[in-house]
């Protein structure tokens, strides 16, 4: 029930809103951005930056993992 609610609910917030959004809605596709593009940052400093973020979340998982340890079942 909850579902038909938001499926009505968005209709009417898309309809009503519609004139808002119309550009927007009617413009053409541009391709997929990349976002390294929309940063202005080369490819390469790019997937240097995922590495680094990847390689410090996976020291705080160790940090925590020590930090709050489970008890064992």
């Amino acid at each position: 029930m909850v579902f038909v609610v938001g499926l009505f609910l968005g209709i009417f917030i898309f309809t009503e809103g519609y004139p808002i959004w119309e550009g927007l809605y009617k413009a053409n596709f541009q391709g997929f951005p990349k976002l390294s593009t929309v940063l202005n940052i080369s490819d390469g400093l790019f997937a240097l930056l995922v590495i680094l973020a990847a390689m410090a979340m996976f020291w705080a998982g160790e940090w925590a993992e020590k930090k709050f340890p489970q008890p064992e079942y």
